[in-house]
């Protein structure tokens, strides 16, 4: 009996070791760094991805829904001729986007509320015009669909002459792409680069 239950743990040890590395594909690997591919949607690395609990949530949407869009949005970008999503090594790059009828929030580190002045749609793109409440510093968010029907768009922001670039995603579409993780848990190392 006793060898029984001792087998039978032994091969259900083996079948969890062999379905974690089915999930797991590594790109990089070394003693301070391991970048992988996480295809398992149900951990906790990749729900924590959708976890928009510092922003304030509390707000009202319906004005940028009767546009089409989503409020919620999070960056994907693209390996090896597909879309994935990403958790960096150091948070100051975990960016995400929270846009209601009143303000942009936006996430790099911590989250920076904007408030929207106009929100607009002309033909396939939507545009908001913000100000940073501190410098009453004027942006301009022009959204691109790229892939509408995956959720993906381009935000190109503007602000006097520099413009900014970042392909995100639709976070209800989340769900759809797997996530590239960039671990580095003793030392900083760069972040992961992507395909241009």
């Amino acid at each position: 009996m006793m060898k029984k239950i001792l087998l039978l743990f032994l091969l259900s040890f083996l079948f969890t070791v062999n379905a974690q590395s089915n999930d797991t594909v590594f790109i990089k690997k070394n003693k301070s760094q391991r970048v992988y591919i996480l295809q398992d949607r149900n951990s906790n690395e990749y729900n924590s991805l959708i976890d928009f609990s510092n922003f304030n949530t509390n707000v009202k949407t319906s004005e940028l829904e009767s546009l089409g869009m989503n409020s919620k949005w999070l960056p994907v970008y693209k390996y090896s001729g597909n879309y994935y999503l990403y958790i960096p090594c150091d948070v100051i790059n975990d960016r995400k986007y929270l846009i209601t009828d009143n303000n942009i929030q936006i996430q790099s580190s911590e989250v920076t509320s904007y408030v929207i002045n106009s929100i607009k749609k002309e033909q396939k793109n939507v545009f908001i015009n913000y100000t940073e409440p501190n410098s009453k510093e004027n942006f301009s968010l022009k959204i691109s669909p790229v892939d509408k029907n995956n959720g993906i768009y381009k935000f190109i922001t503007t602000n006097k002459q520099l413009s900014y670039e970042i392909i995100m995603l639709d976070a209800n579409k989340y769900k759809n792409y797997n996530v590239v993780i960039n671990d580095c848990t003793n030392n900083k190392v760069n972040e992961f680069e992507f395909d241009k």
